[in-house]
């Protein structure tokens, strides 16, 4: 991996991956922030209201008109969540400059200054942003966000978060608060928008075939952050489990919705950690894992079992959908299989999979842009920096020692449990006690 890092002022890199194995190249911004209640319904709504014009092309369909203008670019946004941080991205995919014709040797430039258009001279009016074009986004934010809670998978996840995280950053829905963004002005909007461009740190990435000295020149010379007020940002806290806490809400669905979590015990600025894939392959996270075979195929106590990892913040959320009565042994397993690999009951055929497994996955990483960007961004958030095939060969080095010694680190903390229709496990729990 052809990588490199540029500081271009206090709180703002840009990151190249030289590569001609894509035809099409991207672009991408990333503005992080301290995760907060309070801003992150602005920061959420921010992007969507951005994307509806500039001071050039006031609207979205002048915006497509010019993206198709240029080999159909495409335009993307997002919010997320990345630890105790919020992460903003505006990207822009791109045909790569050497299949384009005409002037097409400067596309790389047209598309990083549009992307550059889009973040810098929104369209305005009196000042701020436009009312209409507010008020029809926060519309879409809020659909999106009752979308998420009404599917019982994910609404259950997040509601396990809210429980486990009270009063941490990390409980933050990214994409805000419903309550919060019903009440956004224009001109509030606007004043979140500059206190966004001023403190937060700025990571851009660029993946194509042009050079690493090009891309800097190009970043450095659209995007002008001016007066900034960036300071660094915290470090993640660690949440350490104390005692396992329980809590249920009905759901109008047949499936009940578990969902537990874990403090894994280090983060990923832990050299711990570093264990942590291989145990997620063997413990949950692939078609031989432990939870797969033993939870879900031979005692079939539920639909789908499967553990989620946030490295950065040192959890790990394992969701299963059940019948409401196979609550208590569902849990005991998955608990019974985390002891197993804590204990060392872990086979030479379950490793040479399990490896296998993340092998073929840190193999694939190159063959997509976005997988690039995202490993890349993965790695400068921790602090530590390594390519796909430098991880796979250390994967392939550990053995199950290794694996068990990081599993031991691992400690339930809360248990949600989103009750289908019928008996309630936590009722049934209390009765037999």
């Amino acid at each position: 991996m052809d990588y490199k890092r540029k500081k271009i002022s206090d709180g703002e890199y840009v990151n190249t991956i030289c590569t001609d194995k894509f035809k099409t190249a991207v672009f991408t911004v990333k503005f992080i922030l301290p995760l907060s209640e309070k801003t992150a319904s602005y920061y959420a709504l921010i992007p969507n209201v951005l994307k509806c014009g500039t001071a050039e092309l006031p609207t979205i369909r002048e915006i497509s008109r010019r993206l198709q203008e240029l080999y159909g670019m495409e335009l993307f946004s997002s919010s997320v969540k990345v630890g105790d941080y919020q992460s903003v991205s505006f990207s822009i995919a791109m045909l790569d400059s050497k299949y384009s014709m005409g002037d097409g040797g400067n596309i790389t430039e047209q598309a990083i200054s549009l992307l550059s258009s889009v973040i810098f001279s929104p369209y305005t009016e009196n000042g701020v942003f436009s009312a209409a074009y507010v008020e029809r986004e926060k519309k879409t934010l809020i659909d999106s966000i009752r979308a998420t809670r009404n599917n019982k998978n994910s609404f259950a996840v997040e509601k396990c978060v809210e429980h486990m995280f009270a009063g941490d950053p990390f409980s933050v829905n990214p994409k805000g608060c419903e309550k919060i963004i019903v009440g956004i002005d224009p001109k509030t909007l606007f004043s979140y928008y500059e206190k966004f461009l001023s403190e937060a740190r700025i990571e851009a990435f660029y993946i194509g075939a042009e050079p690493h000295e090009k891309i800097e020149k190009i970043f450095a010379e659209k995007f002008h952050f001016s007066e900034r007020n960036y300071s660094a940002l915290p470090e993640v806290r660690r949440k350490a489990a104390v005692k396992v806490n329980e809590a249920q809400e009905d759901a109008a669905a047949i499936q009940g919705k578990m969902v537990m979590g874990f403090d894994l015990g280090c983060t990923s600025y832990d050299a711990m950690c570093d264990a942590a894939p291989l145990f997620m392959a063997v413990f949950s996270m692939s078609p031989v894992s432990k939870l797969f075979l033993n939870v879900r195929e031979k005692l079939s106590l539920c639909y789908y079992c499967q553990g989620v990892p946030e490295y950065l913040k040192g959890v790990l959320i394992v969701s299963s959908g059940i019948d409401n009565t196979n609550f208590k042994a569902a849990k005991s397993e998955i608990l019974r299989q985390l002891d197993a690999v804590k204990s060392g009951d872990i086979t030479d055929e379950e490793m040479f999979f399990a490896k296998k497994s993340l092998n073929d996955i840190y193999r694939t990483i190159n063959d997509s842009p976005f997988s690039i960007e995202n490993w890349c961004f993965n790695r400068v958030i921790s602090g530590k920096f390594y390519t796909p095939e430098e991880k796979a060969d250390d994967i392939m080095k550990m053995d199950a020692g290794k694996v068990s010694e990081f599993a031991r680190g691992i400690k339930l903390d809360t248990v949600f449990f989103l009750r289908g229709a019928g008996t309630s496990g936590l009722e049934e729990e209390k009765d037999e006690a």
